[in-house]
């Protein structure tokens, strides 16, 4: 429908009683319905055109002609560089604008009395001038949220995988850990974890899952989605890839959604590992023992709107959580009979800092330098423990030093776990 403010153009022009308005940037009253008549000199000739359907809205600022309605009237629009033209079928010039520039935009709705879209550009340049004042609104965009995936998997178990390699912790174990790989099927939300110093070894880390998945549940891993980490591009890898006729999907820079389960999966152990450190007050050189208990226990645990574990569908029998204790709980381990008398205890708590000799097992090499591993469970007895511990240590020393000659030349030196240990053993060749 077409629109204009000017009411002296009107021939004939027929009150509005409905009250319906124009919306524009804010309501716009509609006056009234008419005529109005339009004269043009072409190539000499003056013609006059009457315009049917012409909205009288006051407050409009210049006149606007549907191309929606001229066009269902059988007329055709035609636009040029310069100007604009409005022919008949037969191709007749019907009407013609000069200056286009005037009005850039100007689309009616469906709706009779609707929405008005126009755009008008003069040499205020008004828009330009709003956006300005408005902040400069192409500046404030973000990026709009991306379409939840539905959880179901066209693949079987095991045939298709998301990976991904959680960033750097800042703390390493004791083994000098700093990442850890998680490997999630698609179809039965079965994960795994990988522990590594640094992040070339991840090759050797799928390699190790590949075998696991055929061997275990003797599936070929069909397709693998990762990011564009570099630890995945990498030569060795997709030559590993090829070799094993594996798909490898990517996700677009900086998109991490496209690897969203993934993600999601790193997030939901390192917040399950932080619960358990937190709460038994376990050291935090413990990380990777943290992930990895979490990781087993959600393998155990039944995913909202499913039912049955991802274990259950993994292995196809059902787990068993009766051995599950609580992460950082005291420990206790058996003392071997050759290491106590008569009267001592048979078990004794296991000590926050446990030394032993690592080369003991396979070497009878009794002057190998042990290994100390920190292994937290209770922070305020083992503050209560430092002390005599390293009151006894010179003591022991000396007695290590009296026996040692003498516990090589009879028997090799059996492994020790800690320094109560180590004095069991002193006591009991000393007996002997």
């Amino acid at each position: 429908m077409h629109m204009s403010p000017c009411k002296d153009d009107f021939t004939s022009m027929q009150p509005n009683t409905n009250g319906h308005m124009v919306r524009v940037a804010y309501d716009r009253i509609i006056a009234g319905i008419g005529i109005i008549t339009i004269q043009e000199t072409i190539e000499g000739i003056t013609y006059e055109r009457e315009v049917h359907h012409v909205v009288y809205v006051p407050e409009l600022r210049c006149n606007l002609l549907s191309i929606r309605s001229v066009n269902k009237r059988g007329y055709s629009f035609h636009s040029f560089e310069d100007r604009c033209e409005i022919r008949e079928n037969n191709g007749k010039l019907a009407l013609r604008g000069v200056e286009w520039t005037a009005v850039q935009n100007a689309v009616q709705s469906e709706n009779a009395y609707g929405f008005c879209n126009a755009a008008q550009a003069g040499a205020s340049n008004k828009i330009k001038l709003w956006h300005e004042r408005m902040g400069y609104v192409l500046g404030k965009q973000s990026r709009k949220p991306h379409l939840s995936v539905g959880l179901e998997s066209n693949y079987g178990p095991g045939e298709k995988i998301h990976t991904d390699v959680c960033r750097p912790v800042n703390i390493s174990t004791p083994s000098g850990t700093r990442f850890f790989l998680v490997l999630k099927d698609e179809s039965t939300g079965f994960r795994k974890v990988y522990f590594m110093a640094h992040k070339s070894k991840v090759i050797n880390r799928f390699k190790e899952f590949e075998a696991f998945v055929r061997t275990q549940i003797g599936t070929q891993i069909k397709v693998l989605r990762s990011d564009n980490g570099t630890e995945y591009t990498c030569g060795k890898f997709q030559t590993f890839l090829k070799e094993r006729r594996i798909i490898h999907e990517l996700s677009s820079p900086y998109i991490h959604e496209q690897n969203g389960r993934a993600e999601r999966e790193i997030r939901a152990l390192v917040e399950s590992e932080r619960s358990m450190l937190h709460a038994k007050k376990v050291d935090k050189k413990l990380w990777s023992e943290a992930v990895n208990a979490a990781c087993y226990i959600l393998n155990q645990t039944i995913n909202p709107g499913d039912t049955t574990t991802p274990f259950e569908k993994w292995f196809r029998r059902k787990p068993t959580i009766k051995h599950l204790k609580i992460f950082g709980a005291r420990a206790y381990m058996n003392v071997l009979k050759e290491k106590w008398h008569k009267f001592d205890p048979k078990s004794k708590p296991i000590s926050s800092d446990v030394t032993f000799n690592e080369n003991a097992m396979s070497s009878t090499d009794a002057s190998a330098e042990p290994t100390t591993v920190a292994i937290e469970f209770d922070a305020e007895e083992r503050d209560e423990r430092d002390a005599p511990i390293a009151q006894q240590e010179p003591q022991l020393e000396e007695q290590i030093e009296d026996h040692g000659e003498e516990a090589n030349q009879n028997e090799p030196v059996p492994a020790v776990e800690n320094v109560e240990q180590l004095q069991n053993g002193v006591n009991a060749h000393a007996g002997r």
